[in-house]
């Protein structure tokens, strides 16, 4: 819900009175960072106005600046999931999104854009990775399980394929990932072969407390 307040974005604004929004710098700093990373990340790579002059007075879609908008309110953009722009300190040069959040509960899997990057590239990589063993030769101990070397090898093609993930440098894009394929799975009945990921995301917290204590004698 952001726009440029003081430059050719609100020159535009102005002109046309149609809001000039920031959807293509939000899918330009996307398509910059990793599928792990957020687009809040108050970084260089990250800053809307990094010319120093468009969007560096951040406003609202309605062309209100955001240096009138209260902590409330923004409190309430959170609250509705808006992606939007600002400024953090005079300290602090260049203008960020606060959130990367998406149009769903905060507390889903999929509340930022981060995390659907991840799941998307996570989908892709298996997909490519099992798609040629669909309708190959599942070979069964006399039990009825699946005949344990097999499962092993299975298990680390997923692992593999995400190896990717894991060691992306300079950060990696998941924390760890586990393949698991149970053995005791009727393939015959079901025509399916049931592949379990347990994958770790990155934690990003979305703000930082500092508790400062005056003391007589450091800890």
């Amino acid at each position: 819900i952001s726009q440029d307040g003081n430059a050719q974005g609100n020159y535009l604004f102005q002109v046309t009175g149609k809001t000039v929004g920031n959807c293509g710098t939000i899918l330009g700093i996307i398509s910059a960072n990793s599928v792990s990373a957020s687009i809040g990340n108050p970084i260089a790579t990250n800053n809307l106005a990094i010319d120093g002059v468009e969007n560096a007075v951040p406003a609202l879609g309605n062309g209100t600046l955001m240096s009138s908008v209260s902590k409330g309110q923004q409190t309430k953009f959170d609250l509705f999931r808006y992606i939007y722009a600002g400024v953090y300190s005079s300290d602090y040069s260049g203008t960020y999104y606060y959130l990367a959040s998406t149009c769903t509960l905060v507390n889903s899997d999929y509340a930022y854009i981060q995390d659907n990057r991840v799941f998307g590239k996570i989908q892709r990589l298996l997909y490519a990775a099992y798609l040629p063993i669909c309708q190959s030769q599942i070979i069964i101990n006399a039990d009825g399980t699946i005949f344990a070397p097999l499962i092993q090898d299975l298990q680390n093609t997923g692992n593999n394929a995400l190896n990717v993930m894991t060691t992306a440098q300079p950060i990696p894009e998941l924390s760890g990932v586990e393949v698991i394929i149970a053995p005791n799975q009727n393939v015959k009945s079901t025509g399916k072969l049931v592949v379990t990921l347990y994958e770790q995301d990155n934690e990003i917290p979305n703000s930082i407390t500092i508790n400062v204590n005056k003391v007589t004698v450091l800890p």
